[in-house]
């Protein structure tokens, strides 16, 4: 398991993977599952898998952007990402 703890001012998150290998990850807000904030490659409990290599959406907060704190826990071994805000 890797864990990652930011903080950010809220709005788009993403990472970039070159993964080929499916990768579980869950990802939380402020110590919540996102819920209406979570990004098209996230489930509203947080919820994701890197399956191929391209851009993953994380967050994308439907309102203002706000001081957040972000995690995120992978599940499965072999991700090399990097991250993205927007």
């Amino acid at each position: 398991m890797i864990l990652f703890l930011l903080a950010y001012l809220g709005g788009v998150l993403t990472i970039v993977s070159p993964c080929i290998l499916p990768v579980r990850f869950r990802i939380v807000l402020d110590g919540k599952p996102p819920g209406a904030s979570h990004g098209l490659d996230v489930d509203a409990q947080g919820n994701g898998t890197v399956t191929t290599q391209r851009l993953y959406q994380l967050v994308r907060q439907p309102s203002a952007k706000s001081d957040r704190t972000f995690q995120i826990e992978f599940l499965d071994p072999g991700v090399p990402f990097t991250f993205t805000f927007g």
